[in-house]
């Protein structure tokens, strides 16, 4: 099946570089300039992936990242000039499949897209099987990739669902870090290590109003503790 990435840039050298990339390669590309556009385009037809660059003149592709994460859930790639390890850290934190620093090796930008499409179709569950959980005081659905405490949201990242998620089906159990940067956030070491003790010390405030608590076991991982309970 042909696969089709929509393309944010307002660029017009790099998309037409990308384009000429992703339709050698044979994929369907599909572009945009800016994010109202890439909105629109993906409601219409959503996309298999998308390569959105960070800086779209006034805009930022970090919006489309976060509007993506929760409504669509299709892998984005982030493009960016800027290569330092919090920029990185950033861009994945927002809920990006990866972060590629210009320039780019177009054969390195393919591979980290099959990657990406590739993981995407492996973990992608049913949406029956996914369940809602009693957590402590609160709830979490996974369907709805929201963690209530009674009638309020807790706001989660995509990184942050997903180890909620990895965590709830593993209570009680200690999780290494190398699984959680595998199960988590799905992409290469660089600049991981340092989002994973990050995004622990953020989910960790969050899942304290629900009266559960990840504990730091010493020389091995992480563990969920507390009232964990599958509902469907």
């Amino acid at each position: 099946m042909t696969q089709n990435v929509l393309v944010v840039d307002d660029d017009p050298v790099m998309v037409s570089l990308l384009r000429h990339v992703l339709t050698k390669a044979g994929y369907v590309c599909i572009t945009a300039s800016h994010v109202d556009e890439a909105r629109r385009l993906a409601a219409r037809q959503r996309p298999h992936a998308a390569i959105v660059d960070v800086a779209l003149g006034s805009e930022s592709g970090l919006d489309l990242v976060r509007l993506w994460r929760v409504v669509d859930a299709f892998p984005v790639i982030l493009l960016s000039s800027l290569g330092e390890p919090i920029d990185r850290i950033i861009g994945l934190e927002v809920g990006a499949y990866d972060y590629v620093v210009k320039p780019f090796e177009p054969r390195e930008l393919l591979l980290r897209l099959k990657i990406a499409l590739d993981r995407k179709a492996l973990r992608m569950p049913r949406y029956e099987d996914m369940p809602r959980w009693s957590l402590g005081k609160g709830t979490f659905d996974a369907r709805q990739r929201r963690l209530r405490v009674g009638e309020r949201e807790i706001e989660l990242t995509t990184a942050e669902f997903n180890f909620l998620q990895l965590l709830v089906t593993h209570p009680n159990e200690v999780l290494t870090r190398d699984r959680i940067m595998d199960e988590v956030h799905s992409r290469e070491r660089m600049a991981t290590d340092r989002s994973v003790d990050m995004m622990v010390g953020r989910l960790r405030k969050k899942v304290a109003e629900v009266a559960v608590s990840i504990e730091a076991i010493r020389g091995a991982g992480y563990m969920l503790c507390g009232p964990v309970e599958r509902l469907q």
